[in-house]
């Protein structure tokens, strides 16, 4: 059965087919089977070199099925594929059409891919020159491009308090005793904080509202300080990011539900705070190099020692619009242009 990576490049680079047409059903880590627009993730981006403290991206080994206009095309449990008819179904409208991209494309495009992107992708049969498919990819990579914003500003809580900044070093000190190797990528304890939503504000205008509207939204609703803990089994993305869960959930979602309704309607919401996966980063191998240091990390949890860590309760009295760039303040957090707090 082709894989959920070749669906997902079928609808990318198929210039017969809309992604705004699909949907995914994916499984959330705590909330089940999610299904959301295709074009509401970052497919254009390698997930394993993403800034899981800033962005917020899909595994493809969650996705359970697509669904085309409605109606399911693809599906992992049953072994459905309408997109290629690897399991002997039959293909679905507007799948099945013959024209597109021959044999020529798909040589091109394999190629293309191994130079360009982490997977391969694949056209439908037809006939056109190794120039057309070029000249298309081009034009598709420059879309790609263009159409990737990061986020300039993130809303975000810190976890500073110093029961919790101890138990983080002896954490630190334990798993780099036995993983050496991950020792230069674990993050600096005045950064700790969870992201609740990253924002897009291309300029001082808008950074002003966006402070502003988070003030305003403190005078109206008068959200209350809440309290939280961490489970001191850290979980990976990969073996390259470090993290940990807050709880409960439930309090964050809520909070954060006023931001995503705030920001989305002046147009302001990152992509990747639609569905977010809220978390607590303590070390990440950024780019391309470092390999994957934290695979295996469950197996090391069973030491007693480590499992008795405790991080202990956490007061949230305070958010922050923080800056998404490498500047931080004089105590080390991240450059900061509003903070409001809860009472």
């Amino acid at each position: 059965m082709r894989p959920a990576a070749d669906v997902v490049s079928r609808i990318l680079w198929d210039s017969s087919l809309d992604p705004s047409d699909f949907a995914v059903g994916y499984l959330d880590r705590f909330l089940g089977v999610l299904e959301r627009p295709f074009s509401e993730f970052s497919w254009d981006r390698d997930v394993c070199n993403c800034d899981f403290a800033e962005e917020l991206a899909l595994p493809q080994h969650r996705i359970k099925y697509f669904t085309y206009k409605g109606k399911r095309i693809w599906d992992r449990e049953s072994r459905m594929d309408g997109v290629f008819g690897s399991t002997g179904g039959t293909l679905e409208l507007p799948l099945c059409a013959e024209e597109g991209v021959g044999e020529v494309g798909t040589r091109c495009i394999t190629s293309y891919a191994k130079e360009k992107k982490p997977m391969h992708y694949f056209f439908k049969q037809g006939s056109v020159s190794t120039d057309e498919v070029l000249t298309k990819l081009g034009s598709l990579e420059q879309r790609s491009k263009s159409s990737r914003y990061k986020p300039t500003h993130f809303i975000t809580f810190r976890t500073d308090s110093p029961a919790f900044v101890a138990s983080f070093h002896c954490l630190q000190k334990e798993l780099t005793a036995i993983l050496p190797h991950s020792a230069p990528y674990w993050v600096s304890p005045e950064t700790l904080h969870v992201t609740l939503c990253l924002l897009i504000l291309p300029g001082p205008k808008e950074v002003n509202l966006a402070c502003e509207a988070l003030r305003d939204f403190a005078r109206k609703h008068h959200p209350r300080l809440f309290s939280l803990s961490c489970s001191s089994k850290p979980g990976h993305f990969w073996g390259r990011v470090l993290y940990l869960t807050p709880e409960p959930l439930l309090q964050i979602q809520s909070l954060n539900h006023h931001f995503q309704n705030l920001y989305k309607k002046n147009g302001w919401l990152h992509r990747d705070s639609l569905s977010p996966t809220f978390h607590l980063t303590l070390a990440k191998v950024k780019g391309k190099g470092g390999g994957s240091p934290f695979k295996g990390v469950e197996d090391i949890w069973r030491d007693k020692k480590m499992s008795a860590i405790d991080f202990g309760k956490l007061v949230v009295n305070k958010l922050y619009l923080c800056v998404n760039d490498s500047s931080r303040r004089e105590d080390g957090f991240y450059e900061t242009v509003c903070t409001i707090s809860l009472e």
